[in-house]
């Protein structure tokens, strides 16, 4: 009885993305800033702790030793596929509310006008050898447009200083 008790007051406790992971708010197209939880690591670990539960479970059955408590290991066994279930779906809770996240915060983005993805001011800059000549670097969305030169016109290039051409004169 006490293992049941133990799973029954461990269950709601289960799963780190239950208690850590948070989602955008119900109101973040309207932010300007979104206050979630982005990154997978709590939702990976809730499925590394599945995998480890589901697979004691199995190597219990796998066992297949007749002990004298043989209802003790009826509710280990119980315990491992429940707590395994319950980390399985915490995990899916969590990497949903994660890729949610990361939606809202790059809508947020665009709402600001910043461009989401590369490339942005801290976006990693190629490799060069110092040996080599270097191809002319990449135009960047933040650097000016390059100045176009002015057109040339048709008569004052052949005109001096003093604005007389050089077409009669010997050279």
């Amino acid at each position: 009885m006490g293992v049941a008790a133990l799973a029954v007051v461990a269950l709601p406790a289960a799963g780190c993305s239950w208690l850590f992971v948070h989602g955008p708010p119900p109101e973040h197209q309207q932010l300007s800033y979104v206050d979630c939880t982005g990154s997978n690591v709590l939702p990976t670990l809730d499925v590394i702790i599945s995998a480890i539960g589901a697979l004691d479970a199995v190597g219990m059955l796998a066992d297949g030793s007749n002990s004298s408590s043989a209802r003790a290991n009826k509710e280990q066994f119980g315990v491992l596929v429940g707590g395994a279930a319950a980390f399985a779906a915490s995990s899916y809770y969590g990497y949903h509310r994660t890729a949610a996240c990361r939606a809202a915060e790059s809508e947020a983005l665009n709402r600001a006008g910043m461009q989401v993805g590369y490339p942005l001011p801290f976006a990693p800059r190629p490799v060069t050898d110092p040996w080599i000549a270097h191809p002319a670097p990449t135009p960047r969305i933040w650097d000016p447009p390059p100045a176009t030169p002015a057109p040339a016109d048709a008569g004052s290039h052949d005109a001096g200083p003093d604005g007389e051409t050089d077409a009669g004169s010997a050279p």
